[in-house]
């Protein structure tokens, strides 16, 4: 799939329209959650070598990736990695967002756009980025033909809520311990010491290479027949 400058937009209003808006399930998505607007500069640029790995994982392995839908943090990194690979790339990069949010200002006085360098961006129903999380699993889980496995890169109080019910639905997680805040906190409190032992949470040092990447997310990258 040819990068474009201009993404294709879709906009769903209920779950059903998910199966025709995205296509067939192709067996190989993952969802990403983390940092947006609360992750800081200096964490960010931290993070680049990660995303660039992450993306050169996505295209060997066929891999889709589904995240926020909007310009900032972890989200603007994973578009900017994929437009730095050859501009053929072909991994599906969907971007979902709540269509009423856009246009919103940010805590920093910004405006809330649409994530650049996504391909694909998905619109659903609402304002809340908080409820937009679980239509970013249903989209994620689609795309796997079953639950889709999450990876975690920094975040805040959204995102650690976000892994613990994703954990509690009978999902797994890959988190990057070194990425900074939510993602370092599941990765050493102790409260999660449980789920590490049993591996469910895979914990990956913000290093990890691509050959890293494919032993954490390879080579299935979902639970076959948990979706929903």
């Amino acid at each position: 799939m040819t990068l474009r400058s201009s993404p294709r937009i879709t906009r769903v209003g209920t779950r059903s329209d998910l199966t025709v808006a995205l296509g067939p399930s192709t067996g190989r998505a993952i969802a990403l959650i983390g940092g947006a607007d609360g992750a800081t500069a200096a964490e960010l640029e931290r993070l680049r070598p990660l995303m660039a790995n992450l993306s050169a994982w996505l295209e060997r392995s066929g891999t889709a990736l589904v995240d926020g839908g909007t310009d900032s943090g972890v989200m603007r990194l994973m578009g900017e990695a994929r437009a730095a690979l050859d501009p053929e790339a072909t991994f599906r990069l969907i971007g979902v967002a709540p269509e009423n949010a856009l246009r919103r200002s940010t805590r920093d006085g910004n405006t809330v756009t649409i994530a650049r360098h996504h391909p694909e961006v998905v619109l659903v129903p609402g304002s809340s980025f908080e409820a937009a999380s679980s239509w970013l699993f249903d989209v994620a889980d689609c795309l796997a033909g079953g639950r889709a496995m999450t990876i975690v890169i920094n975040g805040g109080r959204i995102t650690v809520r976000d892994a613990r019910d994703r954990l509690t639905a009978g999902g797994r997680l890959v988190v990057v311990a070194g990425s900074g805040r939510a993602a370092d906190e599941l990765a050493t409190d102790a409260g999660f010491a449980g789920l590490r032992r049993s591996g469910t949470m895979h914990v990956v040092p913000v290093t990890v290479d691509t050959a890293g990447f494919a032993s954490a997310l390879g080579p299935g990258t979902s639970t076959a027949g948990s979706g929903g």
